[in-house]
């Protein structure tokens, strides 16, 4: 609950010239409650706010409204920066082996392409040959430098999921 509205009920109260005691006998709650109200230790429950209400004259639900909503994106920015510490920031290294397996894929592509277009195959026996042929060029390109750029990369292998 906010200080604006133990203020408020401590206000209304003493506008309506009604001790503690006095309001609490009307609200069938304990002095003790009231004042734990005033300083803003506890809240009243929704049907107490609600007597609250139409005994003071105030609108209390709006002010314990608000400061629900103020806690609630309390806890929406607590979560957000937890949220923020398990993120893992982008590795320039893993992109960079992202980047190289893109490029040995191209070029095991190009070497296929390139055996059609000069042996033109005419049997399947002669297209497997051209395809694997591709295949071990993205390969044996790909894994060359994936092993290199691990053997060299200086982050020390932070954030790495085998």
């Amino acid at each position: 609950m906010s200080e604006d509205t133990g203020n408020l009920i401590s206000q209304k109260r003493k506008e309506k010239k009604l001790t503690q005691d006095d309001l609490a006998k009307e609200l069938h709650v304990t002095r003790q409650a009231v004042s734990n109200w005033e300083r803003n230790v506890t809240v009243p429950d929704r049907p107490t706010i609600e007597k609250l209400s139409a005994v003071l004259g105030a609108n209390l639900d709006q002010l314990v409204r608000k400061e629900q909503s103020n806690k609630i994106g309390d806890d929406q920015k607590m979560i957000d920066k937890e949220v923020e510490k398990i993120e893992m920031p982008i590795n320039k290294y893993d992109t960079a082996i992202g980047l190289f397996y893109a490029v040995s894929l191209f070029v095991g592509m190009m070497v296929s392409l390139l055996l059609v277009v000069l042996k033109k195959p005419e049997t399947w026996q002669m297209w497997a040959i051209v395809v694997a042929i591709g295949l071990l060029v993205f390969l044996i390109l790909g894994l060359t430098i994936h092993g290199i750029i691990t053997l060299i990369r200086k982050d020390e292998g932070k954030n790495i999921i085998y």
